[in-house]
């Protein structure tokens, strides 16, 4: 709705002002956080409390998008992809230091070329979201790599993703 809609963009402007100059924001994943929050609370309080994995998120997220706007242009699809990126970056692991669950999977789908991704598809791809799955180009499923790598390179983990929950939680407890 139109109402929800103001809502989302004066917390995103609130919470935008909010954050310490040392620290990255991350608009793509503000941007969708906050609607989260709004829409499906649950699954944003299990996805900050390491309750769930981003491939949930992601599958939330596609299935709202996909059932308001068709098709996706593609600037829309890049920043999906850059969500995505960065979600699959704030899956907890036991080392933090070690790599998301989700880049040896990629690579995998990645490398597989042309042999049949059919059995790829069925093997334990856990970590990654259902259109990632099932994608067959694997220059994609590349990029979407290297997006993932780029991210965790430059830090970003759960923590990024907490830091700004907490924002966004003080800024409607304020309210």
């Amino acid at each position: 709705s139109l109402r929800d809609m103001d809502y989302c963009f004066r917390m995103i402007a609130l919470v935008a002002t909010q954050v310490h100059p040392d620290c990255d924001i991350h608009p793509v994943a503000l941007s969708l956080l906050i609607p989260l929050k709004l829409k499906n609370p649950d699954l944003y309080r299990q996805f900050i409390q390491g309750d769930c994995l981003a491939k949930e998120v992601i599958d939330y997220i596609y299935d709202c998008i996909a059932n308001v706007v068709k098709p996706l242009d593609s600037t829309s699809i890049g920043l999906l992809e850059k969500a995505e990126a960065l979600f699959y970056c704030a899956d907890m692991r036991e080392d933090p230091q070690a790599d998301p669950a989700a880049l040896p999977q990629l690579l995998r789908l990645a490398d597989a070329g042309n042999s049949p991704f059919s059995d790829l598809r069925n093997a334990s791809l856990t970590h990654l979201a259902e259109k990632t799955k099932v994608c067959e180009d694997p220059a994609k499923l590349k990029k979407l790599f290297d997006l993932v790598h780029q991210n965790v390179n430059q830090g970003i983990s759960k923590e990024n993703f907490v830091y700004l929950a907490r924002l966004i939680d003080l800024e409607i407890v304020g309210k």
